[in-house]
């Protein structure tokens, strides 16, 4: 791909004064319209030079040190779950185009449900963090803090579903037979945690719902529900969670869903399926044991609320 200085008013001046001192650019062997040009030692950016034959491609830097080169940028979102890649979009490439990419990308997939997106350091800018969850999508971004301060902080980080999302963003990421550039985002399919697949458990790894040991397993009396009175928590009997190395349940008010579970030594992330007075609902949450011995976490309904709660060992 060629390119060409911009007709800028600055440009025309000096190849007016060029043409006028009769000045001779340096070139290499060949002569013609077509002749090779030494840029060496010149500057070059996208608002001083142009694409002869893509007007639309840019001078894109992959990273410090490497060269300057005529791109677009690709962008893929994958699920975890299966490693399928769910969506594809093509854009000009800028600083911004990544993040605002997922973006587009991620609510496209969601269609209103609550989701959590992984993704590298590279996404972790406060303004990108806050336009995700303003669409319902948690960020499990990889911090960043070299010289600055992570937009994404102890709230995300504690829950176990955070690290399951690194640990499997990273490898993805390292799958050659299907690695984008510059960037890679993972989405939890419909919303659900992540899990290794098919690859994986032929590689022997262990499956994320059968913990060797896991400090919540277990019987949990719900103690506080945000928003909720004990009343209601306990209406139709005493509001509860249990933690199966299978799954597990929970029960409060109207609430009765069971669990699919993915366990760390001190915690628990979890989908749900099941009724509230009723109506068919679904979504996600975390549990994670507190120095006090204490479970604290969130549950949290897809078109629905979060709902934050404690529980004690029962």
């Amino acid at each position: 791909m060629a390119f060409k200085p911009k007709r800028t008013p600055a440009a025309e001046l000096a190849r007016l004064v060029e043409a006028e001192l009769g000045a001779n650019l340096p070139t290499t062997a060949g002569a013609g319209r077509n002749a090779e040009r030494d840029f060496r030692g010149e500057t070059r950016s996208n608002e001083t030079h142009a694409s002869i034959t893509d007007p639309d491609a840019g001078l894109y830097r992959k990273s410090s040190g490497q060269p300057s080169r005529l791109c677009f940028m690709g962008h893929l979102l994958m699920e975890n779950r299966h490693g399928l890649i769910v969506d594809v979009r093509t854009t000009h490439a800028t600083g911004r185009a990544e993040r605002e990419a997922a973006e587009v990308m991620i609510q496209a997939a969601a269609r209103g449900r609550r989701v959590t997106l992984g993704a590298d350091k590279a996404y972790d800018a406060a303004e990108h963090i806050a336009r995700l969850r303003a669409i319902g999508v948690t960020p499990h971004v990889a911090q960043n803090t070299s010289g600055r301060r992570s937009a994404i902080d102890g709230r995300t980080t504690r829950h176990v579903g955070y690290g399951i999302s690194q640990r499997l963003r990273k490898r993805s990421a390292q799958d050659p037979p299907s690695r984008p550039g510059p960037g890679r985002l993972d989405r939890h399919a419909d919303g659900r945690c992540l899990q290794p697949g098919a690859p994986a458990q032929a590689a022997g790894e262990p499956r994320m719902t059968q913990p060797v040991r896991s400090a919540v397993l277990g019987r949990w009396r719900i103690t506080a529900i945000e928003g909720w009175d004990d009343d209601y928590v306990d209406m139709l009997g005493p509001g509860h969670i249990q933690f199966d190395r299978d799954g597990g349940t929970i029960e409060f008010g109207a609430v009765q869903i069971g669990l699919d579970c993915w366990y760390s030594p001190t915690g628990a992330h979890f989908n749900f399926h099941g009724s509230d007075e009723g109506t068919e609902v679904s979504g996600d949450g975390d549990a994670d044991l507190e120095p006090d011995g204490t479970l604290a976490g969130e549950i949290r309904f897809h078109h629905g609320d979060e709902m934050p709660f404690t529980a004690k060992r029962w």
